[in-house]
This record gives C-alpha cells, structure tokens and sequence, in this order.
C-alpha cells in the first residue's frame, strides 16, 4: 500500500507523443482549459511516464503510434489485449 492506497497489479501507459497528446487535446476542445494544453507540461509528463515504465514493473507501456499516425482504437485495443495475455501467462 502506498499513501493508504492499494498498489495497482499492473499499469498500462497508452503511449503517444506529447505533440500528439496536444493536438488530441485541442481537437477535444480541452486547449487552454486545462494544464494538459501545454506542451510543456506534455513534455514532462511523457518523461515522467517513460521512466516509470523503466523503473517499475508494474508499469507498462501500450504504444499507440506508428510512424506519425495514431493507431485506430481497435489495434490499440489488440496491443493491451495482447500485454494482458502476456501477463496472465507468466503470472
């Protein structure tokens, strides 16, 4: 327990680049509402995110982009199937 919080089992990360994560944002409407319309702030926040996957197992990481083209949500959805298979198996 942390912060007398259960820890999760496993964290999946649903990776995609800060520039992307913004431009999702303000196709949203979210651009200056909030914190996550910066691209600072995305920025860090990716970098926060990559090293927990380096430094906890737990964490995991779905990339959701090939090339420049964020993946159709079905494929996304394939790739956490696909980790929570792997997953079970060696559990």
């Amino acid at each position: 327990q942390e912060l007398g919080m259960a820890r999760p089992d496993l964290v999946l990360w649903l990776d995609v680049t800060p520039e992307m994560a913004l431009a999702l944002a303000r196709r949203r409407g979210l651009a200056g509402k909030n914190e996550d319309s910066d691209l600072d702030y995305q920025q860090r926040s990716f970098r926060g995110f990559l090293a927990m996957c380096r430094t906890d197992k737990r964490w995991l990481r779905v990339r959701c982009v090939e090339g420049n083209k964020l993946l159709t949500k079905e494929k996304i959805s394939e790739r956490i199937w696909k980790i929570w298979h792997e997953k079970l198996k060696a559990s």
